[in-house]
């Protein structure tokens, strides 16, 4: 049987990609083994918009003879994933598998390659930027909690946060939070009156 094309496709057969300008290498240390050059092309992409791709999406590689059979080439499993889409901020982007060389630069999250492609200028040292507070509003809360809270300032990074008011966790509401903005519902601080700071801790490691 003669090999008609190599394939890339998930288990939902949403994607298929196939091989073009296809070369074989013969290894010169292994008699069995050879390695195989190629660029695929996306054949049906009217299932793409349809993913979110929060996360990599597995793929597996196959072959396809000329005779219509095909064959799965086990553990050769190909990820596809987008950067922008599986980090929207700085501390998601930056925890990201370093292998998927994701980096974040002109504020957003973005395949390494495809900066020099934009002629994008980015820091070499990748650090997200220290989150401030500008102003608290409203400053006097009742006890029973309920009451909504913004907190204005820049560099705010939504993954993962955690929010205290004089010690009591507050709930995020994120529809209404951004990078600028954070909206979050006071709690319940018992029967006693207090007093106290606010705290913010962005991610696992953050500030």
């Amino acid at each position: 049987m003669n090999i008609n094309s190599w394939q890339l496709n998930d288990y939902l057969n949403r994607f298929l990609f196939i091989s073009t300008n296809s070369t074989f290498i013969k290894s010169t240390n292994e008699t069995h083994l050879c390695l195989l050059e190629c660029s695929f092309e996306l054949s049906n992409s009217e299932n793409l918009h349809q993913i979110s791709f929060h996360r990599p999406i597995h793929l597996d590689f196959s072959i396809q003879f000329t005779n219509g059979t095909s064959l799965i080439i086990p553990r050769t499993h190909v990820s596809l994933y987008h950067c922008e889409r599986m980090a929207l901020n700085c501390t998601s982007c930056l925890q990201l598998d370093p292998s998927f060389g994701c980096i974040w630069c002109n504020n957003m999250c973005t395949f390494k390659s495809q900066t020099i492609i934009s002629q994008f200028i980015c820091p070499n040292s990748q650090e997200c930027l220290s989150p401030m507070i500008e102003t608290i509003e409203p400053l006097l809360l009742p006890m029973n909690g309920g009451i909504l809270v913004t907190i204005k300032g820049n560099h705010f990074d939504l993954f993962n946060l955690s929010i205290y008011l004089a010690d009591v966790p507050r709930h995020l509401i994120e529809d209404e939070s951004s990078n600028n903005k954070i909206v979050c519902q006071s709690g319940d601080a018992g029967s006693i009156p207090c007093t106290g700071f606010i705290r913010l801790k962005f991610g696992v490691n953050g500030p």
